[in-house]
């Protein structure tokens, strides 16, 4: 009960508040509408007064009426000083009542007002102690006129000199006022207590729509972040080197999610050492300049997160970061693939410590990184292999031409006449930089030069050279395109012609091959074997003498 009267202390306290600023309003009108009706009752009760030649009344209602003026317009008077003056201003018209009057008059009326306007602008206590005023008043009232100490005239005195008139219109004025100030006192407490159920939903209202703000602002955030993310993935698949793939990620991590320092380490071909690849800031730029490197398994957080393979946050004091002074947390996320260190993502921050949707952001990124180096080592795989397939390739194909070349072919076809030494030249230029190579007129000629290497499958395989008149100028761009794709064409026709050569040939060997078994298998005996081999052998390789020997080994017991 206590707790829960605790956590509703302020809702209670703005309900008060509320509360007793309706009083200070409803004080502030009742006091306006009495005065402006006061003032005609005023002169009617003058009248009145007047005709019964009872001047000091008049006198008294005179000055119950200024002092009524005073509480109206002097606002500044405090609160209990009003109420208190208002109430005795009450009381002072009941006893003016009564004294003129006797039972005959409004005393009635004037005392039950008394405890009414006690309860609505003090409270329940004060409207008892008002209601017991009046039992008090009448009570001696009636004893005063009971007792003939009191006297007014026979014309207004109705009952007043009996007791038990006096008895009876004081019990019908308790039981009124007992009503009415019972009746306000619990319209009062429901009022209060909605009020408090008011505020307290008030302030739950508030409190949800903090909430709602925050978590909308921690959805945009996410959002953001997230968006960043995406984009900061699609960066990295756009890269195709490790030092690339470093340094965009620790600059747009400082960029983007404000942090202290970013490292990136990666792994060197041992495997045993992490060097400081790229670093966020200038002193982390003077770390990479001068080599920094950390050894795996060592004791630092680094060391041990390259060890383990799994992610650790460290609280940092100020004199524990020697490289990094202002860092005061710090979280190392291994880069690791299918068992493989590939490098660590070391991140500091000036803040006490990371969030939770920090590190799941710091994950997701380290993720990134660590897909991004391994596709770029596949990839340098990848091209290792091609270009050791586009090696071996080249050296098959340059000794099948070479195979070709040795057979007699002929080597070149020329129309017309070209200057040899310059074509020579040229030819050189364009084989070495594989691309289309012209000079205008040599010393010696009147004509434009212009060679295009012949390149198939990546292998050159020579070049053509044409000449071309003063006249008629040098090659255009369109044309230099149109030679170049007919270079291109002419040089896969001459590769695949020879390796439709090489073809038939290795059918031609496999088919004497497969004469030359049928040769020897038909033979029986060792010396037709030989004879037959010899001869076949002779006619298939256009050789004019052949010789076989058989020369056994001499095995020798170990």
């Amino acid at each position: 009960m206590r707790d829960e009267q605790k956590q509703n202390a302020p809702e209670v306290a703005a309900a008060d508040s509320e509360i007793r600023e309706l009083r200070h309003t409803l004080l502030t009108h009742v006091m306006r509408v009495l005065f402006l009706a006061g003032f005609p009752a005023l002169i009617v009760g003058g009248y009145y007064v007047a005709t019964d030649g009872n001047w000091m009344y008049g006198l008294a209602y005179v000055v119950l009426f200024c002092a009524l003026g005073i509480l109206y317009v002097a606002r500044r008077i405090p609160y209990h000083v009003r109420i208190g003056a208002l109430l005795a201003l009450a009381y002072g018209l009941a006893l003016l009542s009564v004294f003129r009057g006797g039972l005959s008059s409004n005393v009635r009326l004037f005392l039950l007002m008394l405890p009414l306007m006690a309860v609505v602008f003090l409270g329940r206590r004060a409207g008892f102690v008002a209601l017991a005023l009046s039992m008090l008043t009448m009570s001696e009232f009636a004893g005063l006129f009971s007792l003939e100490i009191l006297k007014i005239p026979v014309s207004v005195q109705v009952l007043s000199h009996k007791p038990m008139a006096w008895f009876s219109y004081t019990l019908t004025l308790l039981f009124v006022s007992a009503f009415v100030i019972t009746s306000l006192n619990q319209l009062v407490s429901r009022f209060r207590e909605v009020l408090i159920k008011s505020h307290d939903l008030a302030n739950k209202l508030d409190t949800q729509r903090m909430q709602a703000e925050q978590n909308a602002e921690y959805a945009y955030l996410h959002a953001v972040r997230m968006q960043w993310v995406a984009e900061f993935g699609n960066a990295l698949a756009s890269l195709r080197r490790r030092e690339m793939v470093a340094w965009r990620t620790v600059r747009d991590m400082e960029r983007s999610l404000d942090l202290y320092q970013v490292n990136v380490f990666l792994t060197d071909r041992t495997g045993s050492t992490l060097i400081l690849a790229a670093a966020a800031g200038a002193q982390g730029e003077a770390l990479v300049a001068e080599g920094f490197s950390v050894w795996v398994g060592e004791r630092s957080l680094l060391g041990q997160v390259a060890q383990t393979g799994r992610e650790q946050v460290r609280v940092l004091s100020p004199d524990e970061a020697e490289e990094f002074p202002l860092s005061r947390v710090e979280m190392a996320l291994p880069l690791v693939v299918r068992g493989e260190l590939l490098g660590v993502l070391d991140i500091h921050s000036t803040e006490a410590t990371f969030s939770d949707s920090d590190m799941q952001l710091f994950r997701v990124v380290a993720g990134y990184v660590t897909a991004s180096l391994d596709m770029l080592a596949a990839l340098e795989e990848i091209n290792g292999q091609l270009q050791e397939m586009r090696t071996l390739y080249s050296q098959y194909t340059t000794a099948g031409w070479r195979s070709l070349l040795e057979a007699k072919l002929k080597l070149s076809y020329t129309a017309g006449a070209l200057p040899e030494a310059a074509v020579q030249t040229l030819a050189a230029e364009a084989l070495r930089d594989r691309a289309i190579r012209s000079c205008p007129p040599v010393e010696g000629t009147d004509d434009y030069l212009l060679v295009v290497p012949l390149i198939a499958r990546d292998v050159p395989l020579g070049y053509l050279a044409f000449t071309r008149s003063v006249e008629q100028g040098d090659w255009d761009a369109e044309t230099r395109v149109f030679i170049e794709a007919a270079a291109e064409r002419l040089a896969l026709a001459l590769d695949n012609t020879r390796l439709l050569v090489q073809t038939r040939r290795q059918a031609f060997y496999q088919e004497q091959l497969g004469r030359l078994d049928d040769v020897v298998w038909r033979n029986p005996s060792t010396a037709a074997i030989m004879e037959s081999s010899v001869q076949e052998l002779g006619r298939v390789l256009d050789a004019h003498e052949v010789q076989i020997y058989l020369t056994p080994v001499q095995w020798e017991a170990q």
